[in-house]
């Protein structure tokens, strides 16, 4: 595992500045037609309607320290928990990147970071597998992944929060 930590922001990194770069362009340009197609995407969409690139990288700035905090706990201690709430953190990240995928397909093409989404699912994947097979799996730390997921879900549920609120 310990060869991957680092990994975690990194691939996040990469896929997040693709997000950065393309989401108010293409909110400004598919808003109305993905809508009209998908009345549902209303509620996700209209808050970042407005936002501006700066707020949105903002948001990405606190997650990549969360990202930064969680990966220094689990390389500079011999403390299974940690080693656990980056595996769940990961695994986190990784459901996002699905999620990215999934809403491509409901849309019917592009959506900002679906690009990095494909390339950064398998690697996640493998990672995600090969540091489960080298790390202890007591119950410290699946209690730590349980924790990772749902911190990290929790995060991502108030940053968007408080992206609205502008």
């Amino acid at each position: 595992m310990e060869r991957y930590i680092w990994l975690l922001p990194t691939i996040f990194m990469f896929h997040d500045m693709e997000e950065i770069i393309g989401i108010k362009k293409w909110i400004s340009e598919h808003y109305d037609e993905v809508v009209a197609r998908i009345p549902m995407a209303r509620k996700l969409l209209e808050p970042l309607r407005d936002i501006s690139t700066a707020r949105f990288a903002a948001a990405v700035y606190e997650e990549l320290i969360v990202f930064i905090i969680i990966c220094l706990l689990a390389d500079a201690t011999d403390i299974p928990f940690f080693d656990g709430v980056w595996l769940g953190a990961f695994v986190g990240f990784a459901a996002h990147l699905v999620v990215h995928i999934v809403q491509a397909a409901i849309v019917g093409g592009y959506v900002p970071a679906l690009a990095t989404s494909l390339i950064s699912l398998l690697p996640s994947a493998y990672i995600i597998y090969k540091s489960w097979l080298g790390m202890e799996t007591g119950a410290s730390a699946i209690t730590g992944a349980d924790f990772g997921i749902v911190f990290l879900a929790t995060n991502l549920l108030i940053i968007h929060h408080f992206m609205k609120a502008e």
